[in-house]
């Protein structure tokens, strides 16, 4: 017979691997939904935590995420969402990242604050109460198989990453 606690590494281990990332999927658009729609995620995840953790229905949800090593949901969308809103930035070129960067609904949600906030604006708050700065994300472009490899002006030489870690300095 198996020792109760690798039970409970192989559940905590299905738990993340197979259950996490569904409730997580697309979790920066869940972000704009009703807090009685996030409930609904919220409870699947604490009844799986139980599962996971064999406790019962009366023991309080924030002791068993500690126990679990899980963060709640609440704090897992956020994080993402400054994932999500740091990756963007990083590719501003795209067609996708323009759209999320250049809302169009910015100006409908000043209008009529009953819409769902955009996402930008969503974040720009976020960061406001996490107290992080604006810091400026350098963008990068992708090259493509028949753009020239760009060179260094100084060395003449194709750039390198040391080229790149000298310029940082």
């Amino acid at each position: 017979m198996e020792c109760p606690s690798l039970i409970e590494l192989r559940h905590r281990y299905l738990y993340r691997t197979l259950i996490l990332p569904k409730l997580e999927n697309v979790c920066e658009i869940h972000l704009s939904a009703t807090d009685a729609r996030l409930r609904v995620l919220d409870s699947v995840h604490h009844v799986g935590v139980r599962l996971v953790t064999g406790a019962f229905r009366t023991s309080p949800i924030p002791s068993l995420l500690v126990d679990a090593g899980f963060w709640p949901l609440d704090l897992r969308r956020q994080s993402s969402m400054l994932r999500c809103w740091f990756r963007t930035h990083r590719l501003p070129h795209f067609v996708p990242c323009l759209s999320i960067l250049r809302d169009s609904r910015s100006q409908a949600y000043v209008i009529r604050p009953s819409l769902p906030k955009p996402f930008g604006l969503r974040v720009a708050n976020l960061m406001v109460e996490l107290s992080i700065d604006p810091t400026p994300v350098y963008s990068f472009r992708l090259l493509r198989v028949g753009d020239p490899q760009p060179y260094c002006d100084d060395c003449l030489v194709p750039l390198t990453v040391r080229h790149l870690l000298i310029a940082l300095v």
